[in-house]
């Protein structure tokens, strides 16, 4: 029996209720979990929550490839639906590399899976949004933790899970709470039948180390046009909620994609502390001064029940800021895409504090990392070795930017990618979530980003008045 079967009937849950948006891959044969579908090709098998969109993958002549899971907009912004087709043939001595170059410029929230003469690959999104684990020992891969085992949980020797949980230490550099279950690193593809991670993006020639002769400011204006091009298709493509808060994120992207925010079903804020009360108020403003529909939620801190099905769901990757307003996020009308304006932090080169490019500082990395936190008293150099072994899976103009890598293989999956099943009330996408974004956001000038110039520029460009509103 899956662990998180068994997990949610000791929680008193259903299991669709419980693993909403959520996955599982592996060969062989095994009983589909309850309200869930299953999926087969060539001897491998998906099971899947029927709300989270699966599309078929095909090759020119029409053979099944594999499976797109998630949200993903293609380069041009239109959606990945059924039956989304590779301009390539299986057999063609170019087919992985055409397979891979799509996978690489899609955008979303979202995990693609390759099946292909016999064997089988997992390639996730720029920054593990849609998050993958795979369990080293039997091969199976899924969304959390307790999706991937049919056991106990069996303790990670190199970190205790009550100091996670304590905040003295965190989940990184692909650890879970499980010895034998590790985290798919964005960026890699997992090789279903020897477990092992590939890197596949950036490639020794992507354009990362050597500055365009783009100007940051002209840099700005084509994210800002990029930025505005995904998220207008978002909102075309499914039905939409967005909330708008005091910060810089959300305002860049509402002003980016403001000819289509008519489409969106409504916008809103939640409150609960002091400053989400202001985040309120200023949401208020925007959506006034748009002429937008604007919602209130209100809430409060969740109770050991609210927290116990969160960990569950999250694979037992320890708490964060979401759990702040998880009471909120459930009690809220669902069904949506809730655009948000995450991993547009690496516009504001906050990984870059007081660093050189080309240079790496090893505290720096583990201070950005957040490994060790308040009441930690162990080994503050645990971590040394790993952290240099995945930096040597960067090619040079990777290097360049080892702060950026930090932020969005590290980071990010560890953190944001792998808490959003806490919350599956609204499925999340962040349109920023794309490579080609991420590398216009290398180029521009980390002076430039450290002043917000880069936010500003592009508010200014399409919505000028949502300049005059302060910040929070």
């Amino acid at each position: 029996m899956i662990l998180g079967a068994r997990l949610a009937e000791q929680l008193g849950h259903s299991f669709p209720d419980v693993f909403k948006h959520q996955y599982r891959f592996y060969s062989g044969k095994a009983a589909t979990p309850d309200g869930w579908q299953s999926k087969a090709m060539d001897g491998f098998v998906l099971d899947h929550c029927p709300d989270l969109p699966v599309a078929r993958i095909t090759d020119l002549d029409d053979i099944p490839i594999g499976w797109a899971l998630g949200v993903a907009l293609r380069f041009r912004g239109p959606p990945v639906n059924d039956g989304y087709q590779i301009a390539t043939r299986v057999g063609d001595d170019d087919f992985l590399d055409v397979f891979e170059n799509n996978v690489a410029f899609l955008s979303g929230r979202y995990v693609v899976v390759l099946v292909h003469q016999g064997a089988a690959r997992i390639y996730g999104d720029p920054v593990g949004d849609l998050g993958c684990v795979y369990n080293t020992k039997t091969g199976v891969a899924a969304s959390t933790l307790t999706l991937a085992l049919d056991r106990d949980i069996d303790p990670n020797p190199q970190i205790s899970h009550d100091s996670v949980s304590g905040g003295a230490e965190a989940y990184s550099l692909g650890h879970t709470r499980d010895a034998h279950v590790k985290r798919l690193l964005p960026n890699h593809y997992l090789s279903v039948a020897d477990k092992s991670l590939t890197r596949f993006w950036p490639k020794e020639d992507t354009d990362l180390y050597e500055k365009r002769p783009m100007k940051a400011a002209e840099l700005s204006d084509a994210i800002g046009q990029r930025l505005g091009h995904l998220t207008r298709h978002l909102f075309k493509a499914h039905p939409c909620i967005f909330p708008i808060s005091g910060g810089r994120d959300s305002r860049t992207v509402l002003a980016a994609a403001e000819k289509s925010l008519k489409n969106v079903k409504f916008f809103f804020a939640w409150s609960f502390h002091h400053r989400s009360r202001k985040d309120v108020r200023l949401g208020q403003s925007i959506a006034k001064q748009l002429d937008l529909p604007f919602r209130h939620f209100r809430g409060t801190d969740p109770g050991p029940d609210d927290l116990a099905l969160y960990e569950l769901r999250t694979g037992f990757t320890g708490y964060g800021d979401v759990t702040r307003s998880l009471a909120i996020s459930e009690s809220m009308p669902g069904g949506h895409i809730m655009v948000r304006g995450n991993v547009m932090e690496i516009l504001r080169a906050t990984n870059w504090h007081r660093q050189q490019e080309g240079t790496l500082n090893l505290p720096h990395v583990k201070n950005r990392l957040r490994l060790f936190g308040k009441g930690f008293d162990g080994d503050i150099h645990k971590w040394d070795a790993e952290i240099l072994a995945w930096v040597d899976t960067l090619p040079p103009p990777a290097l360049a930017r080892v702060y950026d890598f930090v932020f969005i293989e590290q980071l990010l999956p560890h953190a944001q990618g792998a808490r959003l099943y806490g919350v599956p009330q609204n499925f999340v996408v962040n349109p920023f979530n794309d490579r080609a974004l991420l590398r216009l956001s290398m180029h521009v000038d980390r002076d430039f980003k450290l002043k917000d110039q880069a936010y500003d520029r592009i508010v200014r460009n399409y919505v000028p008045e949502l300049a005059e509103i302060p910040y929070n």
